[in-house]
């Protein structure tokens, strides 16, 4: 696997410009959340920041009839949230949806009916130690069941200007 040296001013987000490399693209698999509780994922205190290129889940509906509306938040390491994203499309009982959170997606699309998957905007980041990404559910039912949660993503790490000019 290849391994590529980015240069990134990220003053922006409280970091100072550097080089940063290894963008290899990694996966991690996170413990599903209670029934009828919501998701959140947190970016590791590793010393690196996450460019996070998808994240899938899968939300299993109770029979309990209700719209469930999905909105995907991110918060900083203090609980702000800095951007979040509805769904537009009304999650209802008794169904398996696979859902899907990108930058690939400017708005909530999918087929509830047919092929049961939906796809909802995510900046790519950089997401920061502490950040995190979750759901908000409005109206999840007790009995409903958020599961498979797995991320796809690149880790930027600090490297020093010593190792890229060979000493």
């Amino acid at each position: 696997m290849s391994s590529f040296v980015y240069d990134y001013n990220l003053r922006g987000v409280g970091l100072a410009p550097g080089i940063y490399g290894d963008l290899s693209l990694a996966s991690q698999t996170f413990i599903s959340p209670a029934a009828g509780a919501d998701f959140t994922i947190t970016v590791p205190d590793t010393g690196g920041v996450w460019e996070i290129v998808a994240l899938r889940a899968q939300l299993v509906t109770s029979a309990t009839v209700a719209n469930r509306g999905v909105v995907v938040q991110v918060k900083d390491h203090a609980a702000n949230i800095v951007y979040e994203s509805p769904a537009s499309l009304a999650i209802t009982a008794s169904l398996t949806i696979g859902v899907t959170f990108s930058a690939q997606y400017p708005s909530g699309v999918g087929d509830i009916t047919t092929t049961k998957k939906v796809g909802l905007a995510l900046p790519d980041g950089p997401y920061l130690p502490g950040w995190t990404v979750g759901t908000s559910t409005a109206l999840i039912d007790t009995a409903d069941q958020w599961s498979l949660i797995r991320a796809w993503y690149r880790q930027l790490q600090t490297v020093s200007n010593e190792g890229l000019n060979g000493g």
